[in-house]
């Protein structure tokens, strides 16, 4: 990844939900992390747990929020203070909102369709909403990182993975 860093504005990696050592090791080194949570309640916890870890053990106290599959405004209101309230109050965090995705009832295999074919589809208008906040963060983001962390090579990347 360092070697190619200076080829694109931005490289965004997906990794699995949890907290195995891979996952800890990448959201650790990672400029920004985009925490994507839904209203069920395993994920919410399961996300927690992985904003408490990078807290307690690596320092990071700052992590963004996407909260997907949202159904109304009242539950997307409800998870974002509930995490928002729970972070800063418990690991003096902070969680950066980056928006809400409608939950979508098309089949698995059309929601490529939906989204990205159907530029009127409230999906689409979500998503576009939350690319354009996370640019501005990323922006943000980049001006103060840029100054003050090290490069990291791909064997500090394994020995943290391996511990």
């Amino acid at each position: 990844i360092a070697e190619h860093e200076e080829d694109y504005d931005f490289i965004i990696l997906d990794s699995p939900a949890g907290i195995g050592k891979d996952n800890l090791a990448l959201n650790a080194y990672c400029d920004l992390r985009i925490v994507v949570v839904t209203p069920d309640k395993s994920s919410l916890t399961d996300s927690y747990s992985l904003i408490k870890i990078l807290s307690l053990k690596y320092d990071i106290k700052e992590n963004h929020l996407l909260v997907n599959q949202v159904s109304t405004i009242t539950q997307y209101q409800r998870i974002v203070r509930s995490m928002s309230e729970t972070v800063d109050q418990f690991l003096n965090g902070q969680l950066r909102i980056l928006g809400g995705i409608s939950k979508v009832e098309d089949a698995v295999d059309r929601f490529d369709q939906t989204l990205l074919k159907n530029a009127d589809s409230k999906i689409h208008k979500n998503f576009l909403k939350v690319v354009v906040k996370l640019v501005e963060e990323c922006e943000r983001q980049t001006m103060s990182v840029k100054k003050s962390v090290p490069t990291l090579g791909a064997d500090d990347f394994e020995q943290e993975a391996q511990k």
